[in-house]
């Protein structure tokens, strides 16, 4: 039967995945309506154009690329897809490639530098040389990308603050009598690259000085974020030509504006001193923000900043100087992308630069920039300007980004979370930023699920290729073939089985959509120990190893930050059980310590590790937080009984032995049935029971729905199960009806579509009804396995032709084709022969494939898998007595073509069988 949810059998564009297009030439017409017409029978129904550096940037927003992005869209149009406007060239929104300062040099980005300079008797020398652009390490392409001439020169010096004390910096009060004015007696000689800086004439008591000097980038193609005459600019270069183009689709096909890691470029320099990690983009209002905070703080608010001096009260001063700082540069830059974008009807999506991008700690990646000035790292507040929640995601492995999104979606009164998803670590012994075209589609679709159990509501890759890029330039980026590879669509396993993928990325996402938040850890996101004490160190360290633990302990948790803590303590997270503050030394004022008093008298145990609470920003008397503190986080191994909570699952399923990498999703729906998900990670079977009776399980490749007879499951490593609980025991009302409510609360951004009829469904579930016979299969195969008479491992003599028109060679199917065939990448079809005295059923499973794989019997397809668990119901007919020929045909990567003769890789990479196959013969049915 068809499961009773329209949305999970026709899953909407919001819910499945949407990719970058990314364009390297001018298209024609027809390469325009081509690939979307690719990406459309692949299960991609939503896309964002995005020009990469090979696209010539010159030709960037003119007539004939606007031309071709309304092709785009009208074919998007009739397919009933979805079109996000990317709103820059290649990345990094803020300059509309390069179009922006051209003109309006007096637009272009405008840094803040500092140095230390040693005075004796009331005079010294300094200077601001030796200026690396924070896009050096991108390489020469990249260096185009940002400057006239590849080369970032500077002008328009000034002085902005000169700064001195008695004694020596650590020394310095954050009273302002103990910081004197000296920028009287400071001059400043400059040249396109350099500063030199000299103080004469001040008081010969006077030993140390602070000196602040700002600077134009007379060659960036970026505006000064800060500028609110550069960001309208900004808008006028960049937005309005694409509204202009395709403006009669906007809030139909044209449905929402992307912004991608918006901020300058950050430089460091031979000089730079004190707590700041990077320039700070600076305009005229910039540290007047001091003057805020008042006019008696404001000399020793910039040395608080700017200089090492960990004075409490100094501390205080520089959480409100970044609070400042955050509040100006999010209502300046993404309020006017906002309310561009909102009065044309458009929804605002994209995401700042993340820190914790492949890991669960933030910090861990940029760290030579202190993001304090992108936004103070200030995610939550960043939501605030933001419709669609969205983030970034690096690589094949579990992280922080789709839990954060997912949190800070709730935050705000949403759920879920658009995760970017790329594969940019190439294997061990691969050159930095060479990439993956190695990516399997198993690969890819666990990442997916996890991403989805972990909040993601809709992946968006990184990204569909215009082309595959040319084989003689090697360099990153410069090359298509290597900036952030793979193009999804040049893998050899991409047609044929990426249509299956999408379905059930849609399906799963449609299903976790209704359940409720069942979050029992809160984990504190400690922004103002950021602010005070830098974007690395211990804070960073407890959080993430707290998140890492939570993650693997299979506990359900959520961030949380100081701006919602009077919520909890009312009862907003009704399942919460623990607060964790994670090395927090600077809250905002005594109402969060009282709200964490509330928290804990609500019965929510409020735990701490790391540093201790030091500072209060409002300046007021620290007094000791309701926390008990632990010496360490605890082993995922014991955490959840040390924090005395269940894990994620305990209410819907029980493993009856080991379970390691099993990831659960469960929960209640608005109808009041329990959900379970349930997804193998692992390498082992896992086995156990579902916690109930009268389930149902509904199939995500097919949408369609069976009645579960027996609440004991074994899962094969990269199994995907899902189960509602029947209505008679666990509630009333549709599935159906629950989506709808969730879809209101959710906002109206995430409503179909369009409708998915009682026709649609039923199509939908007879054109997957061969899929629906292997699934029953894979689902009886423990079973079918334990009952089998004969086992048969298919180690003997094959042969392998590479497809269309190969030879055949031998080859040993427990090692990959590329010990053969080194330099070949695309699809290869193994065969050899088996004999049998009687004709039986029989099942044949494949423990180890680099690739996705299409089996054949005798000549007949017997079906395709493309991923775990690689295993093929083969019907009796099929079959017969004396000799049987097995045909496996596996799409493998495009790895061992693209990067043959580069020195990019060390050896080929894997493809094909990596393991014999085993077939297992079972008893005929009719005995």
């Amino acid at each position: 039967m068809i499961a009773d949810d329209a949305s999970f059998v026709t899953p909407d564009a919001w819910h499945s995945p949407a990719t970058y297009w990314f364009w390297h030439h001018l298209p024609d017409e027809e390469q325009v309506r081509t690939q979307v017409r690719q990406m459309h029978a692949a299960g991609i129904k939503s896309f964002q154009v995005q020009a990469r550096l090979s696209f010539p940037m010159h030709e960037y927003l003119e007539p004939a690329y606007l031309a071709a992005c309304r092709w785009a869209v009208e074919e998007a149009a009739a397919l009933d897809m979805i079109v996000g406007f990317y709103d820059d060239y290649n990345w990094q929104t803020g300059q509309a490639g390069g179009r922006a300062v051209v003109g309006h040099d007096h637009l272009r980005e405008r840094h803040l530098f500092w140095t230390r300079i040693e005075l004796s008797e009331g005079a010294g020398t300094g200077e601001i040389s030796g200026i690396v652009s924070g896009t050096e390490g991108l390489g020469p392409a990249a260096m185009a990308w940002h400057y006239d001439g590849g080369v970032p020169l500077w002008t328009d010096w000034r002085i902005e603050r000169a700064l001195a004390v008695e004694g020596t910096e650590t020394a310095a009060s954050a009273n302002s009598a103990g910081v004197v004015d000296v920028a009287a007696a400071t001059r400043i000689e400059a040249t396109d690259t350099e500063a030199a800086l000299s103080i004469t004439g001040a008081n010969p008591a006077l030993r140390s000085a602070l000196v602040l000097v700002s600077a134009r980038s007379s060659t960036s193609h970026l505006v000064n974020p800060l500028d609110p005459e550069a960001v309208d600019r900004f808008i006028e270069a960049g937005y309005e030509p694409f509204r202009e183009a395709v403006g009669d689709h906007f809030g139909s096909t044209v449905r929402y504006v992307f912004f991608d890691q918006p901020h300058a470029v950050y430089y460091d320099w031979a000089q730079r001193s004190g707590g700041v990690g990077s320039s700070v983009p600076i305009h005229t209002t910039t540290l007047d923000l001091a003057r805020a905070l008042g006019e008696d703080t404001h000399a020793a608010t910039i040395w608080a900043v700017f200089s090492e001096t960990e004075d409490p009260a100094a501390l205080a001063l520089r959480a409100r100087f970044w609070q400042f700082y955050a509040e100006l540069s999010m209502e300046g830059f993404l309020g006017k992308l906002r309310d561009w974008s909102h009065r044309y009807g458009l929804l605002q999506s994209g995401h700042e630069v993340l820190t914790h991008i492949g890991t669960f700690t933030p910090g861990t990646e940029f760290g030579d920039w202190d993001l304090r000035a992108n936004f103070g790292l200030d995610h939550f507040g960043v939501d605030a300007y933001r419709d669609l929640t969205a983030v970034d995601a690096q690589d094949g492995v579990a992280q922080l980004s789709p839990r954060l999104g997912d949190s800070i979606a709730r935050a705000t009164g949403r759920t879920g979370t658009i995760v970017e998803q790329y594969f940019l670590t190439p294997p061990e012994g691969g050159t930095p930023w060479s990439g993956h075209w190695g990516l399997t589609l198993d690969e890819l679709r666990s990442t997916t699920i996890r991403h989805h159990l972990a909040g993601m509501r809709q992946m968006v890759f990184h990204g569909f290729y215009q082309t595959h890029g040319h084989g003689n330039d090697h360099e990153s980026m410069a090359n298509p073939r290597f900036d952030f590879p793979p193009g999804i669509n040049f893998e050899p396993w991409f047609a044929d089985f990426h249509a299956a993928y999408a379905t059930e990325s849609a399906r799963l996402s449609e299903f976790l959509e209704p359940l409720s938040d069942e979050a029992s850890v809160l984990l504190f996101w400690p922004l103002r120990t950021i602010w005070t004490h830098g974007q690395s160190g211990d804070h960073f360290d407890q959080f993430g190893a707290w998140a890492k633990a939570l993650d693997t302990a299979g506990i359900p948790w959520r961030v949380v930050d100081e701006r919602s803590l009077s919520d909890i303590a009312a009862g907003t997270v009704p399942t919460a059980r623990v607060l964790i503050l994670p090395g927090v030394r600077t809250l905002a004022s005594a109402a969060s310590i009282e709200a964490l008093e509330a928290i804990d008298a609500a019965g929510i145990r409020v735990l701490s590790t790391g540093f201790g609470l030091e500072t209060l920003q409002d300046g007021a008397d620290v007094r000791a937080l309701p926390a008990t503190p632990l010496d360490a986080v605890p082993d995922a191994e014991i955490l959840a009984s040390r924090l005395e909570v269940s894990r994620s699952g305990d209410s819907g399923f029980a493993p009856a032995g080991p379970s390691a990498g099993l990831r659960i999703r469960s929960g209640i729906d608005a109808s009041g049935r329990t959900r379970v998900a349930l997804f193998n990670d692992g390498t082992e079977s896992v086995e156990g029971s579902l916690l109930g009776e009268n389930f149902v399980e509904w199939a995500a490749a097919t949408g369609l729905a069976t009645a579960l007879h027996d609440a004991r499951l074994t899962l094969a490593p990269g199994e995907l199960r899902l189960f509602v609980g029947d209505e008679s025991t666990t509630g009333t009302g549709s599935v159906a009806d629950s989506a709808a409510g969730s879809d209101t609360a959710s906002g109206s951004a995430f409503a179909s579509a369009s409708a998915a009829s009682a026709a649609s469904a039923a199509s939908a579930a007879s054109a997957a009804s061969a899929a629906s016979a292997a699934s029953a299969a894979s689902a009886d195969f423990a079973t079918l396995r334990s009952n089998a008479t004969n086992v048969r491992v298919l180690a003997g003599d094959w042969d392998l032709t590479p497809l269309p028109d190969g030879s055949p060679v031998p080859v040993d199917v427990t090692a990959g084709w590329q010990t053969v065939l080194p330099e070949y990448s695309g699809a290869a079809t193994y065969r050899t022969t088996f004999e049998l005295a009687e004709v039986s059923g029989a099942i044949l499973e494949l423990p180890s494939v680099s690739g996705s794989a299409r089996l054949s019997i005798n000549g007949t397809t017997v079906g395709e898998r493309g991923w775990r668990p690689y295993r093929f119901a083969i019907p009796v007919e099929l079959l017969r007595k004396g000799t049987n020929e097995v045909a496996i045909t596996v799409f493998g990567s495009a790895a061992n073509e693209f990067y043959a003769g580069t020195g990019l890789r060390p050896a080929p990479e894997l493809n094909g069988l990596l393991a014999a196959p085993e077939l297992f013969l079972t008893p005929r049915a009719d005995g």
